[in-house]
């Protein structure tokens, strides 16, 4: 139970972080203010903390925020609410440079690890030794379109770029299929993806006005 509710705590302050903000338009609209408050009933509402929270009791659960020790966010006890320790500026591009070293891109994931986000948090989080856990976090790409709960890619937020190494052996001791790539290479695959959708575009756009103008 406790180590359950360590999970949900340390989720609630993932979906609080700069990283999460940067990626989470839903999230980010609670956080008009340097001081917005975000009520404890909104957070339990996300499907994700509903799975990790079961039947766990809901007091419970609050005794264990008022001790737990947040990174991102502090719980205001007579609130109910929880608050961010610091203001939170969006700058995209310029966070994710900053982070450019943390983060792998995780593809063709089988649904025996991934058919829930609960599934996949336990299953990266298993993969370190020691019970010393480096994930961070995880933001959804892709699901199935035959399963919506099942993720087929994801980014792995990690502590630090130490991590990478040992996730990228970890996972490719467990399946050679599943494809882990360096966020640095996948932005550049996407980048190429994009300027070649521009390329397919612009051929197309030439093509009509050629066509238009021999009529």
């Amino acid at each position: 139970m406790i180590m359950m509710m360590e999970k949900i705590c340390s989720q609630i302050d993932f979906y609080f972080s700069d990283f999460n903000l940067h990626h989470d338009r839903y999230m980010r609209s609670f956080i008009t203010t340097e001081n917005s408050l975000v009520p404890v009933d909104i957070l339990l509402k996300f499907n994700l903390i509903n799975q990790l929270l079961e039947n766990e009791s809901i007091n419970n659960l609050i005794d264990v925020f008022k001790q737990y020790q947040f990174e991102n966010v502090r719980f205001i006890a007579e609130k109910q609410s929880f608050q961010r320790i610091n203001a939170f500026v969006y700058d995209k591009s310029g966070y994710m440079k900053s982070m450019m070293d943390s983060i792998v891109h995780v593809s063709r994931l089988p649904s025996t690890v991934s058919a829930t986000m609960v599934d996949l948090i336990k299953w990266i989080s298993n993969l370190f030794d020691n019970g010393e856990n480096g994930l961070y976090g995880i933001n959804v790409c892709k699901r199935s379109k035959e399963n919506g709960n099942s993720i087929r890619s994801a980014l792995i937020v990690l502590k630090n770029g130490d991590y990478i190494q040992v996730l990228q052996e970890k996972i490719q001791s467990f399946d050679n299929d599943i494809r882990i790539v360096p966020y640095r290479d996948y932005i550049r695959y996407k980048n190429k993806l994009r300027m070649k959708r521009r390329q397919k575009k612009s051929m197309i756009n030439r093509n009509i006005w050629s066509d238009g103008d021999q009529k």
